[in-house]
């Protein structure tokens, strides 16, 4: 709203100045007409009652030539001197030059003439009709703007605040834009999404194009939740649609070589599922997977985790071909949460070895100290304190051991467990099945007869001190035996005997001397059969 002075003098006897207030209505329903407000005197005083007004455009201060037609209102009420009327010239009568307003009045209902005042410039107030800017879309067809408007394709934007390449259409209204040809950006309103829209569009091919909506390094804001695929977007970023099954149809991450993506959730029920796109990066898998399933168990590099945690695949490691699936820093530990007895147990790597631990501290706290259990050192040497064995009874080694021979040195005996085996004269570190009774040569039992295994084996992989058969030097063991002779009973001690392979009750103590296999923990009545043995070699 901007206000100027107008001075009016009445020919007869009254005086008129006139202050005019010029605005446009709202600027959604916005017309040409416009308000002007004045101040009426009627011989020096402020003139009320009504007086009949004659408006007048020109363009010059005087003479000229008068732009439109007169505005004649009559009967317009003045109050205390102030006066309002509503003029309309059109908006072809401010086309940017200068403009000058004319006002005549007199008495309401006078047959006289009307009292000419002189004229006012019309400032620019009114000329919020048409921008001056947009003087050149005068000459454009309808419904075009012309390419000095708008720097329309060109390298340098006119210092105008929009810049177009290509056809562009604007629309407010509806949706779809009207059937049209060309490429552009289409800006609207649509009322049955109650949203509006930008989208770029061939119409000549009938596709969508791509949409930059800020040059590579700016930033893009959004003041509210994002929906991709959707409408109605319940997060913040809220990606929606795809092909069920099909890889990388929600989310691509793409840096340099490598891109990662989701997987729609159809993989064994999962609920979310992360595959590597680029499976160059991770050659030692087919499908590199991260996935959480729908029972909350995760997978990582498999689709199907048993437990809460399945991990598949991995990088080769070690010339034995193993696969690395796990890593953790040197000094590293996992850690259990307290059991019943208050203990917490760890295993740890540091630069002595590995370490087997118990605390009486929870994880993250270091009020108490490991007492370690089990080190597997450096150097492969492991140190416990008290090690229980369960799953054997005796101490063995491993041998090759021969059968039992006749004297034309025909095998007699198939190896099996509980035999008895002496050493092998011909064979240094071997052994072979016994053949005599008080055989001074005797080393021990094959292991295993009876279901019972050894409790620790012994032997070194590419020497002299290994073999096939795992032989007990010391505990419990079956054997086989002979009491043919004489019964067998529990505390006899026991030896070698003419049967390949059997013990037998010891009954000449002199002969038996070197030759003691151990002690009979079970009794044999006759015949053959297995005896449990102490092996105590004497």
């Amino acid at each position: 709203m901007r206000q100027v002075n107008l001075t009016m003098r009445r020919a007869l006897s009254f005086c008129a100045l006139a202050l005019p207030l010029f605005w446009l209505g709202a600027v959604d329903a916005q017309t040409t007409t416009f308000t002007y407000q004045g101040q009426l005197n009627d011989n020096g005083s402020p003139a009320n009652g009504n007086y009949d007004m004659q408006f007048k455009l020109y363009d010059a201060l005087a003479a000229g030539n008068q732009i439109g037609s007169t505005l004649t209102q009559p009967s317009v009420q003045a109050t205390n001197g102030t006066f309002t009327a509503q003029l309309d010239f059109g908006a072809a009568a401010f086309p940017g030059g200068t403009r000058f307003l004319e006002v005549s009045v007199r008495k309401a209902g006078s047959a006289g003439a009307y009292t000419v005042q002189s004229r006012t410039q019309i400032t620019s107030t009114p000329y919020a009709i048409r921008a001056l800017s947009a003087a050149s879309a005068d000459a454009s067809a309808a419904g075009t703007i012309s390419a000095t408007s708008i720097a329309t394709g060109a390298d340098t934007p006119h210092s105008l605040p929009l810049h177009v390449n290509g056809t562009s259409w604007f629309q407010g209204d509806t949706t779809p834009l009207p059937s049209t040809v060309g490429e552009g950006v289409a800006i609207g309103y649509s009322s049955s999404l109650d949203a509006g829209y930008v989208f770029a569009y061939d119409y000549t091919a009938g596709a969508p194009k791509n949409l930059f909506l800020n040059s590579p390094g700016g930033n893009v804001f959004f003041g509210g939740n994002v929906g991709i695929g959707t409408t109605t977007p319940a997060s913040l970023l809220h990606i929606s649609g795809g092909t069920l099954g099909a890889p990388f149809q929600g989310l691509t991450i793409d840096q340099g070589a490598g891109r990662v993506g989701t997987q729609l959730p159809d993989l064994s029920g999962s609920m979310l599922a992360i595959r590597s796109i680029d499976e160059s990066r991770f050659p030692f898998v087919t499908d590199t997977y991260f996935l959480v399933n729908s029972m909350g168990r995760v997978g990582i590099g498999t689709a199907t985790p048993d437990h809460r945690l399945g991990i598949s695949g991995g990088p080769k490691w070690t010339s034995a071909g193993w696969v690395g699936s796990l890593e953790l820093d040197n000094e590293a530990a996992i850690g259990w949460k307290t059991n019943t007895a208050g203990n917490r147990f760890g295993i740890g790597h540091t630069n002595g070895g590995l370490y087997f631990f118990h605390t009486a501290s929870n994880p993250g706290n270091t009020v108490s100290p490991a007492n370690y259990d089990l080190i597997i050192k450096d150097n492969g040497h492991v140190s416990v304190n008290v090690l229980e064995i369960q799953g054997g009874a005796d101490l063995a080694e491993k041998f090759d051991v021969g059968s039992a021979r006749s004297p034309a040195g025909a095998e007699l005996t198939d190896l099996q467990p509980g035999l008895v085996v002496s050493i092998d004269p011909q064979h240094p570190g071997k052994l072979v099945v016994s053949g005599r009774a008080y055989d001074a040569r005797v080393a021990g039992i094959i292991s295993g007869a009876g279901g019972v295994a050894p409790g620790m084996l012994m032997g070194q992989a590419g020497s002299v001190a290994s073999g096939q058969q795992a032989v007990a030097l010391n505990g419990r063991v079956y054997c086989w035996a002979d009491a043919s002779k004489a019964p067998i009973r529990p505390g006899d001690l026991l030896t070698t005997s003419e049967i390949p392979g059997h013990a037998m009750r010891v009954t000449n103590y002199d002969k038996a001397r070197g030759a003691i296999i151990g002690k009979a923990m079970s009794g044999l009545q006759s015949g053959r059969g297995l005896v449990l043995a102490l092996v105590t070699l004497q």
